[in-house]
């Protein structure tokens, strides 16, 4: 009695492979079906991604450049809508160099605006009135006012 092992191995494998190969095939199509592509007209269409996605209306209330006063300390101030939340610089002339500010807030509701200038300290809040805003700072040093206006 002769056993053709390698034949029946072969078959075996192919036998298992088209089992394999007919229980993946409802996998694939579920899973190209749950694919769900969308465009601009779609309305789940949100936009090209990465970014910052649609821009608030209330940005022209302070985005922008402003002349700044800060208790007789005359400069600049910058306000940008960058992904998703608030950005903003200082430049007084006295120090002749450009801060970052963090912990940027507006609402445009009732126009209150407040920031932090870390190299000084100071925490700044104003109220936005087209196009002028005005306020007080506080600092270690005490509180002192300040305005600006739009470039």
């Amino acid at each position: 009695m002769m056993i053709h092992f390698r034949r029946d191995l072969k078959g075996t494998f192919r036998f298992i492979f088209s089992i394999l190969f007919i229980l993946a095939i409802p996998i694939i199509l579920s899973s190209l079906l749950s694919c769900r592509v969308t465009v601009e007209g779609d309305p789940s269409y949100q936009g090209p991604r990465p970014g910052p996605g649609p821009r608030p209306a209330h940005l022209s209330g302070i985005e922008g450049q402003w002349f700044i006063n800060v208790n007789n300390h005359p400069g600049r101030l910058e306000f940008y809508w960058s992904r998703n939340l608030w950005t903003g610089r200082i430049w007084l002339d006295e120090s002749q160099q450009w801060e970052d500010l963090i912990d940027i807030i507006f609402d445009p509701g009732p126009g209150h605006l407040e920031f932090t200038r870390p190299n000084g300290s100071q925490r700044y809040y104003g109220i936005v009135s087209g196009n002028q805003i005005s306020g007080t700072l506080t600092s270690p040093y005490g509180t002192f006012p300040w305005n600006a206006r739009r470039r």
